[in-house]
């Protein structure tokens, strides 16, 4: 059962994101689970639709119409060792969010649910 709900993850490829996205397209709450990754999951479901490119924070207007989602959903995490700096973490844990946010927000999306959150048919409805 389908709601007709969107839903946008970010951090897809990742231990968190990867497992969120399975629950989001098993739940029957939405009728496309949009995922923006660097490179093409292992996945195929005829309600995942993949964007594939890099993440950076003043790029993502160049895609607008993939922010058109109600339920927007953040997973990325990195650490400074991985990440390389200082400033390259500051960009994936900090200003990437806060871009995304913004940009979704002006896309009208209703929800930008935090850590703990877990998709059900009650939590999916507009309050």
């Amino acid at each position: 059962m389908s709601i007709g709900r969107q839903a946008l993850v970010f951090g897809a490829s990742g231990l968190v994101g990867g497992q969120l996205v399975q629950e989001l397209l098993a739940s029957g709450l939405y009728k496309q689970v949009t995922v923006w990754v660097r490179r093409p999951l292992a996945l195929d479901h005829p309600l995942l639709r993949q964007e594939i490119g890099d993440l950076q924070p003043d790029r993502l207007e160049e895609k607008p119409g993939v922010f058109q989602a109600e339920d927007v959903y953040c997973c990325l995490g990195t650490t400074i060792k991985k990440a390389g700096s200082e400033e390259a973490f500051a960009r994936v844990d900090r200003e990437l969010p806060a871009a995304a946010a913004r940009l979704a927000a002006r896309q009208g999306a209703q929800r930008w649910p935090g850590p703990g959150f877990r998709p059900s048919i009650s939590s999916a409805l507009p309050c």
